[in-house]
């Protein structure tokens, strides 16, 4: 389905407030994030590392997220900075308008896994599945892409082996931009904590955060 309209006036007019995060000039991005890993580690550096720093490279955005407080943990909430490398300066709107779309994709259904903490040692669930069945964008004013934007994203439900999540996407002065939905296969199966299956458990899950 598709809505079209061109813009109007109204008087009736409100907007769910811009969360107070970090900015991103104090975050650091994915890559970044990956490389100090690896110069800690050294030799000890996997190869699921090295294929994700490819992987986030090649990406036409760049993003940073933003870290969760203490009583955010175990939340299905999530917040990430993003945009697009390079400048958009000369392309239309609609350009601009796409390359939101790609990015709204990112880490958007993973939110509904926040919860279960599948990433800890100590997870009682391994995803099994996850993939996304509809993915919706509403455009509200006009912004660049490759201009900082704050994606926050909530999940109100995951259950019967669906997870629903829905974003936010503001500009850097606070207008919110985008508002996004998707709805996706979720399933897990359980962890035996006597079979001795951390470290394959461990590296099945960076394989699929991987694909986020």
């Amino acid at each position: 389905m598709a809505s079209f309209q061109t813009p109007e006036a109204s008087v009736l007019k409100h907007q769910y407030a811009m969360p107070v995060v970090p900015p991103p000039e104090e975050l650091i991005s994915r890559e970044d994030h990956l490389r100090r890993k690896q110069q800690q580690l050294g030799k000890e550096t996997t190869t699921i590392d090295n294929d994700k720093l490819t992987e986030y490279d090649a990406l036409p955005v760049e993003s940073r997220h933003v870290p969760l407080t203490e009583d955010q943990r175990g939340l299905p909430v999530n917040a990430m900075w993003l945009r697009a490398k390079g400048d958009m300066s000369g392309l239309g709107h609609s350009h601009h308008q796409n390359m939101l779309a790609y990015a709204s994709d990112f880490a958007l259904l993973s939110t509904a896994l926040r919860p279960f903490q599948m990433d800890r040692a100590e997870a009682k669930y391994r995803l099994s599945m996850l993939v996304s069945l509809d993915h919706t964008i509403w455009f509200h004013e006009h912004f660049r892409a490759d201009e900082w934007l704050l994606y926050v994203m909530e999940s109100p439900r995951t259950a019967s082996g669906r997870g629903l999540s829905i974003g936010r996407i503001y500009t850097r002065d606070g207008v919110l931009v985008a508002s996004t939905a998707q709805e996706g296969v979720a399933r897990s199966a359980a962890v035996d904590p006597t079979a001795g299956n951390d470290d394959e458990v461990l590296e099945f899950l960076s394989q699929i955060k991987a694909k986020l």
